[in-house]
């Protein structure tokens, strides 16, 4: 399970598998937030699953990490990113990713990206923008993990409130909608689900 601006208090996380019904592994992130809660990433591993993990990293401090783990006698990564909100980091922040990844040919990417691929993704409120430079970068890291939103599979099940989960935060009576909220998958991942 991946978790974005996660904000648990210490207290939390150390009782973080009774609250999911279940013992966990946690590996999150080392940001402290508002009130000295932690506010950053967290991959969060069911304790039967622990066997077959191979790597854990922190790619980069507070907004992305990686884990590695063996499923059906391959190596996938689980990319778990929180994403800068300014223009300027974001470029630079999928730059910076895709360099310091590991060499795994497998790949599951979630997160809360901050950036909408297509002007379509946003509905309603201002006008929006996508920038060149992030866009650029953030094609660079999709090409180099061959990854591709989940919404996008065939095998992917729409239901009424699917874009709830995977897209969107969606809300209704004139409000911004957009689609910042993604899951996005490679050949093998897209493969398992079928």
């Amino acid at each position: 399970m991946m978790v974005q601006e996660h904000h648990l208090s210490d207290d939390r996380i150390r009782n973080y598998g009774s609250i999911l019904k279940g013992k966990w592994q946690l590996y999150w992130s080392s940001v402290i937030g508002e009130r000295q809660r932690k506010a950053g990433v967290c991959i969060a591993v069911v304790e039967k699953q622990m066997k077959n993990v191979v790597q854990y990293m922190e790619v980069i401090p507070r907004r992305a990490q990686c884990l590695v783990m063996r499923v059906e006698d391959e190596d996938v990564a689980f990319l778990n990113v929180y994403t800068p909100n300014y223009v300027s980091a974001k470029g630079d922040f999928w730059t910076e990713l895709c360099l310091k990844l590991p060499n795994v040919n497998n790949w599951c990417v979630a997160g809360d990206s901050n950036m909408i691929e297509n002007v379509e993704d946003r509905i309603g409120g201002s006008n929006v923008v996508v920038h060149r430079y992030e866009l650029v970068e953030w094609e660079k890291l999709c090409i180099k993990l061959r990854m591709q939103d989940v919404w996008s599979l065939h095998n992917f099940v729409r239901m009424s409130n699917s874009l709830l989960f995977s897209r969107s935060d969606r809300k209704m009576m004139g409000s911004n909608l957009s689609r910042i909220d993604r899951i996005y998958v490679n050949d093998f991942m897209g493969g398992i689900g079928a």
